[in-house]
């Protein structure tokens, strides 16, 4: 009895794992896509920027960052 349990278990798992896998494909794909042409981006960004200095700084009373091409010794406290 526990066979025929485990026999039909395994099917209703192919019998539903195989559709959705078939309807994920497509969103993979598209992940795949985005994610050639989001790293392509930030690697011209990267060369763009190659040799500059950035500081980082990080704005408490409004919780962003923002990021300013000068280099550390321009920036003084209160900016």
């Amino acid at each position: 009895m526990t066979k025929v349990k485990n026999i039909l278990l395994i099917v209703l798992l192919i019998i539903i794992g195989i559709p959705l896998f078939i309807l994920a494909i497509p969103f993979m794909i598209l992940v795949v896509i985005i994610g050639y042409f989001q790293r392509k981006k930030y690697s011209k960004f990267l060369s763009d920027n190659n040799g500059k200095n950035f500081l980082n700084s990080i704005n408490l009373k409004y919780g962003y960052s923002t990021i300013d091409i000068r280099s550390p010794k321009e920036v003084t406290h209160g900016d």
